[in-house]
């Protein structure tokens, strides 16, 4: 039985601001399994929203993956409008 309920495997997220390139994870695992607790602490600018916002799907990364019960967290085929 497989307990892993989320997991980062090599998680990257990089993105562009007016400095250039920013890399904002580089190569991050993780993984919670059932009954666990995580908790994300870290000075500013650290990544700990990008890696909140990976883990839920809202920024997808640019290298690596999330997995949900074991099924990767993909980009949507099409945007549904709110």
């Amino acid at each position: 039985m497989n307990d892993v309920v989320i997991e980062a495997r090599d998680l990257s997220v990089t993105y562009n601001d007016d400095d250039g390139v920013v890399e904002a994870l580089k190569d991050f695992t993780l993984r919670v399994r059932a009954g666990e607790a995580a908790c994300v602490v870290g000075q500013s600018g650290c990544g700990k929203t990008t890696l909140l916002k990976a883990l839920s799907a809202i920024v997808i990364p640019t290298g690596g993956g999330v997995y949900f019960h074991s099924s990767e967290l993909r980009r949507p085929s099409h945007r549904i409008g709110i």
